[in-house]
């Protein structure tokens, strides 16, 4: 389903809204009048129209920290630009936390009149949505409502999450009050489908008794729940039970003949394009990471050495753009921060939202998350400059010093790749063609020998801004298809040499897999001085210092390990590795024993097969005992 989105690259200013899908459901002039209320309780995608009238959920608490953390003074500001809070007139904004969606429902039953009095009402999610052609098919019918199908009955699956005996009570209340509901209640609690999720569409006089039937027991059981008993999750009971009786009220309807239409919900998760505000005003020192959930604990280290070597007045503004980074890992790293050091996390998906998943090429050695960086001169826009730091680094020194780098009229600051140029200087032969004939013939850079490593960026934001930078990467990347080394290579395409060089201390190379031996001498001699001054270590390829803890230089990045929370954890599994090494060491000489007896008693097409299958267990043993043997 496509609703009503932003489609600009910003976040929705004051009073922005979308094209209206009233123009989609066009009726007749004489059709009967719509709105349907979408809840929020956090910035998201805005859906506004003529048809769709956005309310901020729990408005009065929104200052308030929760299961969801504290809403940011820019996000609230947001939501209060965009949107009707429930906290207004005859409200019960400060019952949220236990009502959910419900303060919104009931904000609309208090106060009609403020949404122009139409004839249907309906309320949706942010991200649970009625798909166009039941909206559109409201005239036809009394109540429109999403059903979902359970393995078990609507009661039994009550009571596998919730305490039944708030079900039974409210089900008590309803039938003192009305006993015609008894025989419908009894019969709903055994279906194996209900309404759910509190969405509706209905006529209004419908509404005001659904409205009159649902809140005067919940309002009274709220007073009898004893919440100091009850799981997290069921602090929101009021919600739960809501659902059950709205299910209730629909089939009590169904009986009476009145039209109902049952539906499937859909979920669209339309997150906000989210444009951060800088934390700390004009005056501090802006580093961005990104990363997934896999690597969180590397990005924990290289936070931590940023930390460690910082200038104890120097404002820092840390913010990792989020590519599904769990909860957990974002308390553990947001454990780093201090008055003078913050730490955020920045959500990529509604950055996505509009853009095809096809053309991020990705292959074994990096993830999606390589690609965020291009996004930068956007989601930072009301930034000047700002520091890109890939998560495998060790930072040596004050970082502040490359962030005050003098960009002049250049865009970005960068270190030159030196095994990119030595592949380039040699014009050794990189899949199917020289290094050469892919930077001129493929990227198109008429200066390869400037080629740099993304891994270190300072990017001067404001021009990156006016220049659509991130647009242009993403058409250079549908051009080129398949960059073998992801985003370094379309920044490379799209900048093609015209940048600021950094000073190499800045971007020092480790050197693993006899990467110093292969090294032209005059790029050799470049490194060596880079790596005798380094203030950051890069740990490029896939030798990575927390599976390889005895390399060259790995010390430093586990020193600064030792100072996350991360660290035990890392050890675990380093540990679990060696013993799985172990274990397939001795698997494997087996299998290496074998196709080297069967080389020796085979000939022809089978001997080359088996010599293969040797080769390869032999290679596979040197490494495990390369890797064991760093412990012995």
């Amino acid at each position: 389903m496509h609703l009503m989105t932003i489609g600009d690259s910003q976040k929705p200013s004051k009073n922005t809204q979308t094209k209206a899908p009233g123009a989609l459901l066009h009726q007749a002039a004489q059709a009967p009048t719509i709105k349907i209320l979408v809840g929020y309780h956090k910035p998201a995608m805005l859906l506004k129209s003529e048809i769709f009238t956005p309310i901020h959920l729990g408005r009065a608490l929104a200052c308030q920290a929760s299961k969801d953390g504290q809403l940011m003074k820019a996000d609230y500001q947001w939501m209060i630009d965009n949107m009707i809070g429930d906290d207004t007139g005859d409200n019960i904004s400060p019952l949220n936390r236990a009502f959910c969606e419900l303060t919104g429902i009931y904000w609309a039953w208090k106060n009609y009149d403020k949404l122009g009095n139409p004839d249907y009402i309906g309320f949706m999610h942010y991200r649970r949505h009625f798909t166009k052609a039941d909206i559109k098919s409201y005239p036809n019918y009394d109540i429109i409502a999403p059903i979902e199908n359970f393995k078990y009955s609507i009661k039994k699956q009550f009571q596998e999450s919730h305490p039944i005996q708030y079900l039974k009570m409210a089900c008590e209340n309803i039938t003192e009050k009305n006993p015609a509901y008894q025989s419908v209640i009894s019969r709903y609690l055994k279906q194996k489908s209900g309404f759910l999720f509190n969405m509706f569409i209905m006529k209004k006089e419908l509404f005001f008794e659904y409205c009159d039937f649902l809140f005067e027991p919940l309002l009274a059981l709220h007073k009898q729940i004893d919440y100091d008993h009850l799981s997290l999750i069921n602090q929101r009971l009021p919600g739960f039970l809501a659902e059950r009786l709205t299910g209730m009220f629909i089939k009590f309807q169904e009986k009476n003949k009145r039209q109902v239409k049952p539906c499937q919900v859909q979920f669209k998760d339309l997150a906000k394009k989210e444009v951060v505000e800088p934390v700390f005003g004009s005056k501090s020192i802006n580093i961005c990471f990104s990363s997934d959930n896999a690597y969180a604990p590397y990005l924990g280290v290289s936070i931590a050495s940023v930390k460690a070597n910082r200038k104890p007045d120097d404002k820092y503004d840390i913010c990792v753009i989020d590519g599904g980074i769990s909860d957990h890992n974002k308390k553990l790293i947001q454990s780093l921060s201090d008055e003078n050091f913050s730490i955020r996390f920045v959500a990529i998906s509604g950055w996505l939202e509009n853009i095809d998943p096809q053309i991020f090429y990705i292959n074994e050695y990096f993830s999606l998350s390589s690609y965020y960086r291009i996004f930068i001169p956007q989601i930072f826009s009301k930034y000047k400059k700002m520091l890109y730091l890939d998560c495998d680094v060790a930072v040596k020194k004050d970082i502040g010093e490359l962030f005050e780098t003098s960009l002049g009229q250049y865009d970005v600051g960068a270190a030159v790749d030196l095994g990119v140029l030595n592949l380039y200087k040699t014009n050794a032969d990189f899949l199917k063609q020289t290094m050469g004939q892919y930077l001129t013939q493929t990227l198109k850079m008429t200066q390869p020998e400037t080629y740099f490593n993304s891994g270190v960026l300072v990017f001067n934001v404001q021009n990156l801004y006016k220049k659509d930078f991130t647009n242009q990467c993403l058409k250079k990347l549908a051009e080129i298809k398949t960059p073998n080394f992801l985003d370094q290579d379309i920044l490379n395409s799209v900048l093609d040499g015209h940048y600021k060089e950094i000073n190499l201390k800045w971007n020092s190379f480790w050197s693993t897999l006899n990467f110093e031996e292969k090294l032209k001498a005059e790029i050799r001699q470049k490194y060596i001085q880079a790596l005798d001054e380094a203030s950051l270590i890069h740990y490029v390829s896939p030798v990575k210092p927390w599976y390889h803890p005895t390399e060259p230089l790995a010390h430093i990045w586990w020193q600064y390990a030792r100072q996350t929370p991360f660290y035990e954890g890392m050890l675990y599994l380093l540990s679990s590795r060696l013993m799985v090494a172990g274990v397939n060491a001795h698997e494997d000489k087996i299998k290496y024993l074998k196709y080297k007896l069967l080389c020796k008693l085979t000939f022809g097409q089978m001997h080359k097969r088996y010599r293969k299958k040797k080769k390869e267990y032999k290679n596979k043993l040197k490494f495990l005992h390369q890797l064991l043997s760093e412990f012995k």
